[in-house]
């Protein structure tokens, strides 16, 4: 498993409520952040969240942790 720290940058609403979510890997501040910067210094996600019980989820200014495991 490997995890990553990424920040809530932007979300875009859709009809349908349908949202657009931007996350980019943390760059600082706290030593958490400053020691995951360390080895993901850059990266982005964009996705679209079409469940309504998750919609509203993402704040942007959120930190949230990735784990990635493969399938």
């Amino acid at each position: 498993m490997i995890r990553a720290k990424f920040k809530v940058s932007a979300i875009t609403s859709f009809e349908h409520g349908q949202k657009e979510v931007l996350l980019n890997a943390v760059s600082g501040g706290s030593p958490e952040n400053q020691s995951f910067n360390k080895y993901t210094p850059r990266g982005e996600l964009k996705m679209v969240v079409d469940n309504p019980e998750l919609t509203d989820f993402f704040t942007p200014g959120d930190e949230v942790f990735l784990d990635f495991i493969k399938a």
